[in-house]
């Protein structure tokens, strides 16, 4: 995995926005748990993508990782998923990034 983010980090920056972090947490789950866990997901596209998903949201509830956001290529999509399944465990990912042309 570090080798794959040394490689995606070392090609040039695509442009930045600022991503969302929604957090959503169930009653058993403590909050703070769900949250840090959104932040390592959010952190862990943002870095592998090189910032390529624009409004980025992550949310996490009902067992599962949920990505939002929009980028340019489906590769793109498939980096993110990536990142976000290396980080979530037993947690389902579900991917509703939209791949689209700018």
């Amino acid at each position: 995995m570090s080798r794959l983010i040394q490689a995606a980090t070392a090609r040039a920056a695509l442009p930045v926005t600022q991503p969302v972090l929604t957090v959503a947490s169930e009653p058993r789950d403590p909050p703070s748990r769900v949250e840090s866990l959104a932040q390592r997901v959010e952190r862990g596209v943002v870095d592998l993508t090189c910032g390529g998903v624009r409004d980025l949201e992550v949310r996490v509830n009902d067992g599962r990782v949920h990505l939002r956001g929009f980028c340019g290529t489906f590769y793109i999509k498939q980096l993110a998923q990536t990142a976000a399944m290396s980080l979530a465990g037993q947690l389902r990912v579900v991917n509703q990034i939209d791949v689209r042309s700018w």
